[in-house]
C-alpha cells in the first residue's frame, strides 16, 4: 500500500490463490510482516511483493503478535471446557 496525503486506502493481502486472508495483529520483523491471522497462527508477508510467502501453524483462536530481537512472538488465547487457557509461541526470525 502507498498511501496519499488525499487519499485513504484499505490494504488487504491475497494468498496466490487470490483467496483473501483476514487477521488482527501486525507486527514487522526479519524484512517480512506477520499477520496473526485466521485461517492460521501466523501469515508471512513479503512488503515488497503484498504477498503471502508462508503461513505457520493451525488455525488458532485469538491473540497477538511481536517481533522483537530475531524472535517472534505469538500469543494465543481459548476457551476449553474447563476453562480459558493461554499459549505462547516462540518462532526464531532469519533475515530474508
Amino acid at each position: 500500500m502507498r498511501p496519499t496525503a488525499s487519499r485513504s486506502d484499505t490494504w488487504r493481502t491475497r494468498w496466490p490463490s487470490g483467496e483473501a486472508i483476514f487477521g488482527g495483529d501486525v507486527t514487522v520483523g526479519a524484512g517480512f510482516v506477520w499477520l496473526r491471522a485466521s485461517s492460521e497462527l501466523v501469515a508471512q508477508i513479503d512488503p515488497a511483493t503484498d504477498r503471502v510467502v508462508a503461513r505457520i501453524g493451525p488455525a488458532q483462536a485469538s491473540g497477538g503478535a511481536h517481533a522483537s530481537d530475531g524472535q517472534l512472538w505469538i500469543a494465543d488465547h481459548f476457551e476449553r471446557p474447563g476453562g480459558w487457557r493461554a499459549v505462547l509461541y516462540r518462532i526464531p526470525l532469519i533475515a530474508g
